[in-house]
């Protein structure tokens, strides 16, 4: 679709030009909502199928695609359908700018079972481009060995931007040191073990739509469904963002600057808003009432809520939710604040491993080896501090 010039779509015997359908699905994104009937779990696949074809649009039409290295392009079309689960990845062999056909180690091999096939990649992405970009796929982690390869059948919903996309630099310009048992199975890797999360907050609400066949009542009409629905879900909201914030105070009356820092931090993972400096007293206030405004019942929202609601910078609202859908808030042993992965538990250890920008939630599962749970932020780690750590060794730490 992104490279064909006349792109075609096949139902059965019957052929329709991809810019056509491209049209119809961009048009009933932009108007057609309103005339839905029905609202229920396919009608959010509906709207992400039709954000997935803004995005083949978007990479058809522009020079994105040729910006973009195999892991990310994985990780921009998660949430796509596949009828094979190896289509995921072969497809996008032609579009990566950092694949190079003929030397791959891994091809495009249909005799090849799907989870060796996710393996050979991540093996791949760790030797070849040491990288561990891999283990930030967005997609949730096999809870069969081997951990460290992700379940790419799977995507834990989670929005936030590509790990290559954020400035971290845990372990600085440190050199990823990686080796692999001869079974293919333990992946052994150079780092250091930090500390520990002892306490964990509860995970951002989302749209209740389990099941395939729930449905709203819409006989008063799709908005007034759309609006009771969304209206459950603001409550959810209001009961997290008063957990996340007695988290963060720990029994206190009022939030510290330090503490309230490492809050904003872990929440918004340090992203950038434009006239407001990292770690800013501008940024913090800003961040402290649109907690306190989301954590307010929403028969106590009255005039005075919405003037304050209002003054909040509108990406602050927006990267809230982007940073936190699919994390837990969480406090550590050192009594550091973080956002940790989707599968986390109380006793998991927090790692660095070399070569990577991110630090690492890992789980121990006896005779020195861990299962690993995903990346994580953690204040006071993301920038290069656990390396001037001295009074921590160096260890290899074993992935199975």
């Amino acid at each position: 679709m992104v490279k064909g010039k006349t792109p075609r779509v096949q139902w059965g015997r019957l052929f329709l030009d991809w810019r056509i359908l491209e049209g119809a699905i961009i048009y009933v994104k932009t108007f057609g909502y309103k005339n839905l009937t029905v609202v229920n779990k396919w009608f959010i696949s509906s709207i992400q199928s039709f954000n997935n074809v803004a995005f083949i649009a978007l990479m058809k039409f522009t020079s994105y695609a040729e910006t973009l290295g195999l892991s990310t392009l994985l990780y921009l079309t998660r949430s796509f359908a596949w009828s094979d689960p190896r289509d995921h990845l072969i497809s996008l062999f032609g579009l990566a700018r950092d694949i190079d056909q003929d030397g791959l180690l891994f091809q495009a091999d249909y005799k090849v079972p799907f989870v060796e096939l996710f393996k050979h990649f991540v093996i791949w992405d760790i030797f070849e481009k040491r990288s561990l970009e891999c283990f930030s796929s967005g997609c949730d982690q096999q809870v069969t060995s081997p951990s460290w390869v992700p379940d790419f059948t799977s995507w834990n919903e989670h929005p936030a931007k590509p790990r290559d996309q954020i400035d971290f630099k845990a372990t600085r310009d440190s050199e990823l040191c990686a080796t692999l048992s001869e079974d293919g199975m333990i992946l052994s890797l150079v780092g250091k073990l930090l500390d520990e999360v002892t306490v964990l907050g509860p995970m951002y609400p989302i749209t209740p739509f389990e099941e395939p066949d729930y449905k709203l009542d819409t006989t008063q009409g799709t908005v007034e469904s759309l609006q009771s629905l969304y209206e459950l879900r603001y409550r959810q909201e209001t009961i997290w963002s008063r957990e996340c914030k007695a988290l963060a105070l720990k029994g206190s009356d009022s939030l510290s600057f330090q503490r309230l820092d490492g809050f904003c931090r872990s929440m918004l993972w340090d992203t950038y808003i434009q006239g407001y400096e990292i770690g800013s007293t501008a940024l913090l206030t800003q961040f402290e009432t649109l907690i306190d405004c989301l954590a307010t019942p929403l028969d106590e929202r009255d005039l005075d809520w919405f003037s304050r609601f209002d003054g909040i910078v509108p990406k602050v609202v927006t990267d809230l939710p982007t940073f936190s859908n699919g994390r837990h808030l969480s406090e550590t042993q050192n009594g550091r604040l973080g956002s940790m992965p989707k599968g986390t538990k109380v006793g998991d250890k927090i790692c660095i491993l070399y070569g990577g920008n991110l630090p690492y939630v890992i789980r121990p599962c006896g005779e020195g080896k861990y299962t690993l749970v995903g990346d994580c932020y953690v204040n006071g780690l993301m920038y290069g501090e656990a390396m001037d750590m001295d009074e921590i060794k160096t260890e290899t730490i074993h992935l199975i």
